[in-house]
């Protein structure tokens, strides 16, 4: 077989499947990047190699385990990172694979390193009371008060990614009677997005504010720039630390912009709408996403419980038999 380069297939990969073919999304090719930089930096001083050195046959199904194990170990990165990191891995060998089939065993290996199973936390989102706290505290006086209180309201009721209120423009909303924004989802699906009165009011004041143009953000920094999500986290966390003071339950929750993705669907969900109109709005590629909200709703698992009938038995008190246990829960019950 011929030596083959790591490096002369990374260039047709990115720029020919994934941005031709494909036509992935800026985010996705971001995020393969980031991946495939990381692996070969890791392999190439695992091998004491320059990149461009590398060759095909050095990235073993061993080397890309001890990757993604260095990853978990020593960047202290999520088993969801660790999935998303193989998983941008797996699309680069399956293009391989379909070009290179003499190194099909190979890369076959590598296609079959399992995806990690993470432990499923359940998810945060904020109460109506937590959600008018935390909108009560942007200073709507000033431009940067109302810009805050429209970015979160927008996250409240939309349900919106951070990716996509990120990339909002106000090209993609239409204000007045029938207002809607038009949100570019996942795998480039656009959707449009009813708004709110409330929401409709809020997003023409700060308009004006701004005096926006159709290609300008939507909420920019105070430099006129593309917001990063870690100036959107800051914000949200000013804010949090703010309306603690009148909502304390806040304080028990970590609020990041994800949670009031969350909190879309759970008030959704908390009015009767029905899961698959839930997964429409919130661009779900499929309702089984959705499902997770179901196990959120104490309502609707209490009268689940209410429905159950109650089986017949009879529960007996524990006798101690033993003195010195007897004593003790005795004491016990006398204090009660």
């Amino acid at each position: 077989m011929k030596t083959i380069y790591l490096s002369d297939y990374l260039e047709p990969f990115f720029l020919v499947r994934l941005s031709n073919q494909k036509k992935c999304s800026v985010n996705t090719i971001q995020s393969y990047s980031t991946a495939l930089q990381l692996l070969i930096d890791f392999a190439g001083r695992k091998l004491k190699k320059k990149p461009f050195q590398l060759l095909l046959e050095d990235i073993t199904a061993q080397m890309v385990s001890d990757f993604l194990d260095y990853l978990e170990e020593k960047r202290n990165a999520s088993i969801r990172t660790r999935n998303i990191r193989m998983a941008a891995i797996k699309s680069f060998f399956s293009y391989l694979n379909a070009i290179l089939p003499e190194y099909s065993g190979l890369i076959r290996q590598v296609l079959a390193i399992p995806y990690k199973r993470a432990i499923r936390k359940l998810i945060a989102f904020l109460s109506d009371e937590e959600a008018s706290a935390l909108l009560a505290t942007p200073d709507q006086n000033t431009a940067l008060g109302k810009r805050d209180y429209t970015l979160i309201l927008t996250l409240i009721q939309t349900g919106c990614r951070l990716r996509e209120l990120i990339e909002l423009k106000w090209g993609n909303i239409r204000l007045g009677e029938g207002g809607c924004i038009d949100f570019m989802g996942k795998g480039r699906k656009e959707r449009r997005i009813p708004i709110s009165k409330q929401l409709n009011r809020a997003l023409q004041l700060w308009s004006k504010e701004i005096d926006s143009m159709s290609s300008d953000i939507v909420f920019p920094t105070i430099h006129g720039t593309r917001m990063s999500p870690d100036v959107i986290q800051y914000l949200i966390k000013k804010h949090v630390k703010l309306a603690i003071k009148k909502c304390p339950s806040l304080g028990e929750k970590t609020i990041s912009p994800h949670v009031f993705r969350h909190t879309a669907a759970m008030r959704m969900l908390a009015r009767g709408i029905d899961i698959h109109s839930i997964a429409l709005w919130l661009g779900h590629e499929t309702p089984e996403t959705t499902y997770i909200y179901l196990s959120m709703d104490i309502p609707r698992l209490e009268k689940i419980l209410k429905k159950m009938p109650m089986i017949k038995t009879k529960m007996l008190r524990y006798k101690a038999t033993d003195p010195v246990i007897k004593f003790l829960k005795e004491i016990i019950e006398k204090m009660e």
